[in-house]
C-alpha cells in the first residue's frame, strides 16, 4: 500500500534550497552590520588615547545632507595647534553615522563660530582629529548578538 504523503509532510527540495538562501542572506547581513558595529567600536576606542587640546570653532553650521531630502547634517571646521603646527579639523565625532537633523542644529547652537573647545588629537597622526570621543557602548552592542547566535548552536549540540 502506498504510503500517504500528506501524513509525513516533508519539505521539498526547492523549499529547502529557498529556506538555506534566505538564511544565508540574513547571515550575511548580520555579519556585515557585526563587523561595521565592531569597527566604529574600535573608531571610538582608539580616540581614549588621543591627545585633548584646545581648539577655535571656524565653522558649525547644519547643512543640507547630500541626497537625503530634507535631513541636515554637522558640518564644522575648527583649527587646533598640536606639536608647534596649527592644523584644521572638520570631524566632529567617530559615531559612525552622519549627525542628522536635530542633532545637527543642536550642536552648532552650543559650538558657535569662535568658541574655544576640546578637540582630541591622534598623536600617531596629528591630522587625525576630533571634537567627540567615541562611545564605549559600542563594544556591548558588538559583544551582545554574537551571544543569542552561539546560544541556539549550543543548545542543539
Amino acid at each position: 500500500m502506498p504510503e500517504d504523503q500528506s501524513a509525513n509532510p516533508r519539505p521539498t527540495f526547492l523549499v529547502r534550497i529557498a529556506a538555506s538562501v534566505l538564511f544565508g542572506l540574513v547571515f550575511v547581513g548580520a555579519v556585515h552590520v557585526e563587523s561595521t558595529v565592531i569597527r566604529n567600536a574600535w573608531r571610538a576606542t582608539k580616540t581614549f588615547a588621543w591627545r585633548e587640546v584646545p581648539a577655535t570653532m571656524l565653522e558649525s553650521r547644519p547643512q543640507v545632507a547630500p541626497g537625503l531630502n530634507m535631513q541636515h547634517s554637522l558640518h564644522v571646521r575648527y583649527r587646533y595647534t598640536f606639536g608647534g603646527v596649527v592644523r584644521e579639523g572638520r570631524n566632529y565625532g567617530w559615531a559612525g553615522a552622519p549627525h542628522y537633523t536635530d542633532f545637527a542644529f543642536d550642536i552648532a547652537k552650543e559650538i558657535p563660530v569662535g568658541a574655544t573647545v576640546r578637540c582630541f588629537v591622534n598623536p600617531q597622526n596629528p591630522a587625525e582629529a576630533t571634537l567627540a570621543r567615541g562611545s564605549l557602548l559600542g563594544w556591548v552592542l558588538a559583544l551582545f548578538p554574537p551571544l543569542f547566535a552561539y546560544a541556539p548552536v549550543r543548545a542543539a549540540v
